[in-house]
């Protein structure tokens, strides 16, 4: 009688005990930082340069320099950097979604949920599962100032390193000139 109350007792207080739930894995969002970071090192390696055609107000330049540390591409991928939503305090704040496009083409898409996020649309092409572009389009708006830029990173698919970039992009603040620009670059490897 003893041994069958222990087993009883045993085996209701197993039965009761709730099931562990699996925990919601948190969502990443697209790295853009590591993956700067990881070109800039192999841009320095292989003493890449970049061919820059900048146009504003009508006027067009073209620049070429051959960027020397890591903070020199920093700044020329300064706008790229600042738009990483891969932070912990970003996390919850943008939609994903992954499309199938044509054969072997996916695009993974990610939208803010609010327009307070500088960051609105990140879209990140892949073809045959190699990173090919990142689109990103951010925008600020105040009552003094109103910014919008559209942010292109193109790279190679064969050997997945960036080839170039292009940034359009307006701008209006009060008691001064709108400013549009644009910026095509091209790494000269």
């Amino acid at each position: 009688m003893r041994v069958s109350l222990v087993l009883f007792l045993c085996f209701w207080a197993f039965s009761c005990n709730p099931k562990p739930q699996p925990v919601a894995k948190e969502e990443a969002y697209f790295n853009i930082e590591q993956l700067l970071a990881d070109e800039i090192r192999h841009l320095l390696s292989v003493k890449a340069g970049l061919e820059k055609k900048v146009t504003s107000d009508g006027n067009t330049d073209h620049i070429t320099i051959v960027p020397a540390d890591e903070d020199e591409w920093k700044g020329q991928l300064g706008l790229f950097l600042a738009a990483n939503i891969a932070m912990p305090g970003n996390r919850g704040a943008y939609f994903s979604e992954t499309l199938s496009l044509l054969e072997g083409h996916e695009k993974v898409i990610y939208t803010a949920k609010s327009a307070k996020q500088a960051v609105q649309t990140m879209e990140c092409l892949y073809v045959d599962g190699e990173l090919e572009q990142v689109d990103i389009v951010t925008g600020e708006h105040n009552v003094i100032f109103d910014s919008s830029k559209q942010l292109t990173l193109y790279l190679d698919k064969n050997s997945g390193h960036l080839r170039g970039f292009k940034i359009k992009g307006h701008e209006e603040m009060h008691l001064k000139d709108v400013l549009d620009f644009e910026v095509e670059a091209v790494i000269t490897y």
